[in-house]
């Protein structure tokens, strides 16, 4: 059998190298061929996406910039909150200190001087439901100290000046006791006080010439004194009820340069007006005003 000899080819060294070489870049520019192709679907799809998340943090930033607005306006108002309650508080500080021989009067330009001892009656009893304008006026004269002793007040109601400028206040609670009107001088010291035996709470008060008209909250009533030395009743009217010439709880009232009675009917929600005898004139309501 013949044996035939392969010759074995003869590998040249330098071809190996290039061949290995190729192939190496061959696979190099696929991979760098695959990155450039990511790299593009991640650019395309942040592109698509980038509205969108500007959208997102554009509202993102304006409820950030809302919420500290609303931070500041609610601090601006818990400041001025906590500024108005420290002023009542040492404003009642202030009506708690002992005065023996106190009197009260607040004097303002503009202020009627009844509003203004009307608002330290609801001081003194402890219910302070607005900021009072007196708290920034200046006392000329002290505040009569609680009390049922005469030239003390008890559970002040109302107040009116006479054409003297003595003041009168109407005094007294809802369980009808200590029920009274005191008169003052124009400087606050006590003069006198008279009470009437229908009298259980008067509460609103005012004067005209020579007489003074009071409501009372618990008789349901509008009465008549004259002013003298005992103020005898003259006239009286009204009964707990709705219909006309009835009342409920009247409160405050005022007086006409003509000699008409104005009336707060406060549970009835109106407004009645009686003649100077007390007798009803009309009513004014919520319809007819």
């Amino acid at each position: 059998m013949a044996e035939y000899n392969t010759p074995v080819p003869k590998i040249d060294p330098v071809e190996i190298e290039i061949n290995q070489t190729f192939d190496q870049m061959i696979f190099c520019l696929n991979q760098r061929r695959v990155a450039v192709l990511i790299e593009y679907r991640y650019q395309r799809d942040e592109v698509a996406s980038r509205p969108q998340t500007r959208a997102k943090e554009e509202e993102e930033l304006n409820k950030m910039k809302t919420d500290t607005e609303r931070n500041l306006q609610m601090n601006k108002f818990r400041e001025l909150q906590q500024q108005i309650l420290d002023g009542i508080e040492q404003k009642l500080a202030d009506l708690r200190k002992p005065q023996p021989d106190a009197r009260v009067v607040f004097r303002s330009q503009t202020a009627p001087l009844e509003q203004l001892i009307a608002g330290l009656g609801e001081v003194l009893e402890e219910k302070v439901m607005t900021v009072p304008d007196y708290l920034t006026m200046r006392p000329v004269v002290a505040v009569c100290k609680r009390g049922e002793a005469p030239g003390e007040l008890y559970g002040p109601k109302g107040v009116t000046v006479d054409t003297n400028n003595h003041f009168f206040v109407a005094e007294g609670n809802t369980s009808g006791k200590h029920a009274r009107i005191s008169k003052f001088s124009e400087k606050g010291e006590f003069v006198t006080t008279f009470t009437h035996q229908d009298l259980r709470c008067p509460f609103g008060i005012a004067t005209h010439g020579d007489f003074m008209y009071v409501t009372d909250v618990l008789v349901h009533a509008v009465f008549k004194f004259k002013m003298e030395t005992d103020f005898p009743l003259v006239a009286e009217q009204g009964t707990k009820g709705s219909q006309i010439g009835n009342f409920n709880e009247p409160r405050n009232l005022t007086v006409s340069t003509h000699g008409d009675v104005y009336v707060a009917d406060n549970n009835n929600n109106r407004v009645q007006v009686l003649n100077s005898s007390l007798q009803h004139l009309r009513t004014l309501t919520e319809q007819h005003s």
